[in-house]
């Protein structure tokens, strides 16, 4: 039986293969729908005179842990309530992926196992490595495990704005994760009064959700929330690969909330929030294939302002997570033959984990010194993972992973304007130790027990950063900055195993931490109501980690390359391939072109390659691009206040195919989709809306087919079933506050 620790395979070698992604020519039908665009004079902008809902001011939490974002030497996005309310997108992570740079699956979050979930910012974050942080309030809200973002527990009507910086600069402020940008979502503050909502649409969805503000107090707000949903989903196997036990997936997300607010002056502010949400999804592929994700956190946070000069922010949380996935294999099934085969139960696993932290960060300020930030912050994960692994004749083992990992941090930043130009220098130092202790896998397999005591590790990393902004003149700003930062290996990819059809992923407890060097230069431009900037970035990240098929030769000779899992045609393994290099540029726009007009646009090129490979280029090759990274992607947005009381908005998303995996023997397809809606405030205290996302219905493989060395389809593999992006996708509803 193998032991959890790395493995050293004989490795086979492969004929490479020829074959080049050839990425669709969409140029002509994106100019095309922009011109419709543009002719229909749709706009972002809202008429002052529409009545909405009474909004308070917002948790002082930003992902620049408290500088103004427009004033950063980086490329920064605020995308403010009334435009997520607006947005022709029924969820917060299509909203996200509809964001200039940001890349999400095309999928709905909950059609999706939370494994297979991505997050990209220019290119750091695939689903199975993820470098971008995203915050909740400006607490962490990847998943302390698995590394993925519950997006459901989110709903679109709590969020007060989302906050997005692009890069590396922000990790001298957050550290690990945050290689790739920060996206902080701040939700909405306690409101008096009630509010209800629920809508209908396509694939027989429901969501639904009420809130109470309570005014205890001119100092004292509370606010209760709850929120649901519930789908059918849609068939996203093509007809012609289903399987007969295959189905499409149910699910059924419910969200409840608790936040209390006390404001005892104007300057300080104190909060402390309630979380509990559970997202269930039944029938994943196959009809017995299920998940179950609950998550529990209770969080306080506090901005005190102690003289004109010096505030303190604190912040802490504990949170406590159960995922108990149930996995389907069927060894016979393949793109050539999909009727044959039995589905059989491969694993059932039951993880528990919990996390705690806290942060504490002072600003001030001193002669020429601005925006000065002295902090420290600390953050323990601890998982017990046990995973029950099954063949067709039944149970063959159980095998239960334990480990804790701990991160600590202290950062100094500050801002520096010399008198003599108009010149802003930020010099960003931090430094970050992390530790991975107490881990160990236990259990029996085939009746051999196993016991595996593993050896603890730790690391120290200094992330510094040097930033700078020309103001050239009213109009046009220079800025740059150069960053070095890091991300440690998570708990997932050092100690969980899974089955997913004849593909066994084994724990590699040896990986070491991604470091990165990185430079971007930019600028932003500004025109009376046009804002357009642009930015080159170029990063070298060392000890990359990527997610590899390693053996490919497992069968009962061998033992099933000796870990006597029958169904394991496959071995895959999270490994450091090598290093790799990042460049490319991204341009953003929005031009309000007049009181009810605004378009707004956005274009990311990114090449992402490795430039030295640890394992051979059979397993982790050179000179192509890396897995889970587009080499494009554009988005152009718009919207129309039609009326005082109709807002109608538009959105297209168009991108490249890209490989799912390096070795480039896996493509998914990329398409241009529109998004449109429809907001009509019926009285001030009534809203109704229509959301149409993918109007034009565009069929695609969101998760593509497998490639033979040859270019032909590899049919005959049983472990990869191609699956489609949303369809078309309807929904009607309305909000009703009393």
């Amino acid at each position: 039986m193998f032991k959890a620790r790395s493995f050293a395979f004989p490795f086979m070698s492969s004929s490479g293969r020829n074959n080049v992604m050839n990425t669709q020519n969409r140029l002509f039908k994106f100019s095309t729908l922009s011109l419709a665009i543009l002719t229909c004079n749709l706009s972002y902008a809202e008429d002052e005179n529409v009545k909405k809902p009474q909004q308070l001011a917002t948790i002082s939490v930003m992902a620049s842990r408290g500088s103004d974002l427009k004033d950063m030497d980086m490329s920064t996005t605020i995308i403010q309530h009334a435009q997520i309310q607006h947005a022709p997108q029924t969820s917060i992570d299509q909203i996200v992926n509809k964001i200039p740079g940001v890349f999400a699956p095309a999928r709905l979050s909950t059609q999706i196992h939370p494994t297979g979930q991505l997050l990209n910012i220019r290119g750091f974050g695939t689903s199975t490595n993820g470098l971008t942080l995203v915050l909740l309030d400006g607490i962490p809200a990847n998943d302390p495990y698995f590394r993925t973002i519950n997006w459901a527990q989110i709903p679109k009507e709590q969020v007060e704005r989302i906050e997005v910086i692009r890069g590396g600069g922000a990790t001298s402020l957050w550290g690990n994760m945050a290689m790739g940008g920060v996206i902080n979502i701040v939700t909405r503050q306690p409101a008096q009064g009630s509010e209800v909502y629920a809508s209908y649409g396509s694939f027989n969805t429901a969501s639904y959700g009420a809130s109470q503000g309570l005014e205890l107090s001119k100092k004292l707000k509370i606010g209760l929330s709850y929120d649901g949903s519930q789908s059918d989903g849609y068939w996203q196997t093509p007809k012609q690969y289903r399987h007969p036990e295959m189905s499409k997936t149910q699910t059924q997300v419910d969200s409840l909330n608790v936040k209390a607010v006390y404001t005892p002056n104007q300057q300080d502010e104190y909060w402390l929030a309630l979380q509990a949400s559970q997202t269930q999804e039944n029938g994943l592929q196959y009809q017995n294939a299920e998940n179950e994700w609950n998550s529990y956190r209770i969080a306080a946070s506090g901005k005190t302002v102690l003289s004109p000069d010096w505030s303190l922010n604190t912040l802490g949380w504990y949170q406590s997570n159960e995922m108990n996935t149930q996995n389907v294999s069927n060894a016979g099934y393949s793109l050539a033959t999909p009727n044959k085969g039995t589905a059989n139960i491969s694993q059932k696993e039951f993880a528990k984990y919990h996390s705690f932290g806290s942060s504490i960060t002072a600003s001030t300020q001193w002669k020429s010194l601005h925006d000065i930030k002295l902090g420290v912050d600390y953050r323990q994960i601890e998982v017990k993972d046990p995973l029950n692994i099954y063949n067709s004749s039944g149970a063959l083992g159980k095998i239960t992973a334990e480990a804790t990992h701990q991160f600590a941090g202290i950062f100094a930043q500050a801002l520096y304007q010399p008198d003599s130009l108009p010149l802003d220098i930020t010099l960003g130092l931090r430094q970050d130790f992390w530790q991975a202790s107490q881990a160990k896998t236990y259990g029996e397999y085939s009746g051999s027990p196993i016991q595996n005591n593993l050896a603890d590790q730790d690391e120290r990393h200094f992330s510094p950063r040097l930033g700078f902004k020309y103001h050239l003149n009213d109009q046009l700003d220079l800025r740059g900055a150069s960053y070095k930062n890091f991300s440690a290996p998570g708990l997932n990819q050092m100690y969980r195993s899974f089955i997913s059809g004849a593909n066994y992923t084994v724990p590699n407890t040896d990986l070491s931490s991604q470091t990165n060097r990185g430079t971007e230069f930019g600028f932003d431009f500004k025109h009376q109501d046009l804002n357009f900037s642009g930015t080159y970035f170029y990063n070298k990240v060392q000890d990359y980690i990527d997610y590899a098929t390693v053996r490919t030769d497992c069968s009962s000779a061998n033992n099933y390359c000796n870990t006597g899992v029958s169904t394991a045609i496959n071995l895959r393994q999270y490994i450091n391939a090598g290093n790799t290099k990042m460049q490319g540029f991204e341009l953003i726009a929005d031009w309000k072109l007049n009181d009810r007009l605004n378009l707004n646009a956005g274009y990311t090129r990114t090449q992402a390659e490795l430039t030295q490979s640890k394992l051979g280029t059979n397993i982790a090759p050179t000179g192509q691009q890396l897995g889970q990274i587009a080499t494009w992607n554009a988005t152009l947005g718009a919207s129309w206040q039609a009326t005082d009381k109709l807002n109608l908005n538009v959105q297209l998303r168009d991108f490249a195919d890209y490989w799912n995996n390096t070795a480039h023997t896996q493509l998914n397809e990329g398409a241009l989709t529109a998004d449109v809606s429809a907001n009509y405030q019926a009285t001030p205290k009534l809203q109704l809306f229509a959301i149409a996302q993918n109007i034009t219905d565009q069929a695609y493989y969101d998760q593509g087919v497998s490639y033979l060395a040859d270019g032909r389809i590899n049919t005959l593999s049983s472990g990869t079933v191609p699956q489609y992006a949303m369809s078309l996708n309807l929904t009607v509803g309305a909000k009703y506050r009393f």
